[in-house]
């Protein structure tokens, strides 16, 4: 038996580069996958493709991570599919990294993404659920 068999693990910013390598190693090791992206679905869909073509269970969730409403959504979202997020790993790039014309401020941009999504991971989506083998089962 895989070593992360019967968890959920959300991957942000897993349609491409480091984020969608860790989303197959998670699901290599018999992790769910919910494969976070913000704008690049067609990439997001492959990565899930790969993982399902391997006999794993994952899903493709659109959010924008700096946002905490999303964030609730997809944690949501993910739960009702999958089962409730037990790892969450953080790997989206920041906005103001990639897009210059970013109306918010870098110092208010840097150090705000992935910590919120952290804090909020943590406090509203990572927990021993009592129905934990249920949901990993699919039933």
């Amino acid at each position: 038996m895989a070593s992360l068999a019967n968890k959920v693990a959300l991957v942000t910013g897993a349609s491409r580069g480091i984020g969608r390598a860790v989303a197959l190693s998670l699901a290599h090791e018999g992790a769910a996958v919910a494969v976070n992206y913000r704008e690049r679905a067609a990439d997001a869909d492959e990565v899930v493709g790969t993982i399902r073509k391997a006999g794993g269970r994952a899903m493709a969730v659109a959010a924008d991570v700096s946002e905490t409403e999303a964030v609730a959504r997809m944690v949501e979202e993910i739960g009702t599919a999958l089962g409730p997020v037990d790892r969450w790993v953080e790997a989206a790039q920041e906005r103001h990294a990639r897009d210059p014309a970013c109306s918010r401020p870098a110092s208010d941009v840097v150090g705000t993404v992935a910590p919120r999504g952290a804090r909020l991971g943590p406090g509203h989506a990572l927990h021993d659920s009592p129905d934990r083998d249920e949901h990993a089962a699919g039933t």
